[in-house]
């Protein structure tokens, strides 16, 4: 599952260039939805979420575009003005994708897993990064870290880049098709679980890969 995603300051900036009032739907994974709205080219308000204004701008900047949709004279009912002028919010979208660049260098697709280090300690790191952080079990995936998580994406993918660059976090490498230790210990949870949910007579034959 590779990046691909819409750039939104490249988006925007026909819009803004023409002149143009209505409303731009912008869509995502992980059912992200937000609603950006133009009068005479200026951006006058901003809806992700429960977020408006200034706040959604935020929001949308960490968010993936997968596909956008622009509604022509179409107003919204309330205003809440996003205190940034329109060349901040173009200024914001082109800083995000810049961001994006830098991080998919490292992070090269949603597919992969990424695992602590041997002994790694994060307990006096920010709540967010913690978050993050006790999800990389060496069995999810990035996308499924995102998605058990709730945390954006921007966010989940600079914890990733910032840990591994101090060699916190590396990226899981399967040897021979092993699981990793991690990944192991969890496994082996599960089986416990169902050997005591199970009559005896229905419970599987070991398997020494997963011990």
């Amino acid at each position: 599952m590779t990046f691909r995603y819409k750039s939104l300051h490249e988006t925007l900036s026909p819009l803004v260039d023409a002149g143009q009032t209505g409303l731009l739907v912008i869509y995502g994974r992980f059912d992200f939805k937000a609603r950006i709205y133009l009068r005479a080219g200026c951006v006058f308000h901003a809806e992700c979420a429960h977020l408006v204004g200034a706040h959604a701008i935020r929001a949308i900047a960490k968010r993936k575009a997968l596909m956008t949709l622009f509604v022509p004279d179409r107003g919204s009912d309330v205003v809440a003005r996003t205190r940034f002028s329109t060349d901040e919010v173009l200024y914001c979208f082109k800083q995000a994708d810049r961001v994006w660049d830098i991080l998919h260098k490292t992070i090269s697709s949603y597919d992969a897993v990424f695992e602590l280090a041997e002994g790694a300690q994060y307990d006096s790191v920010e709540k967010v990064h913690q978050i993050v952080l006790s999800a990389l079990d060496g069995c999810r995936s990035v996308y499924q870290v995102i998605r058990d998580t709730g945390i954006a994406e921007m966010d989940v993918l600079h914890v990733l880049f910032f840990y591994s660059g101090v060699g916190l976090v590396r990226e899981w490498q399967a040897q021979a098709g092993e699981p990793s230790k991690a990944c192991r210990e969890f496994i082996g949870k599960l089986r416990e679980e169902l050997r005591r949910s199970m009559p005896s007579s229905m419970l599987p034959i070991s398997d020494p890969a997963y011990p």
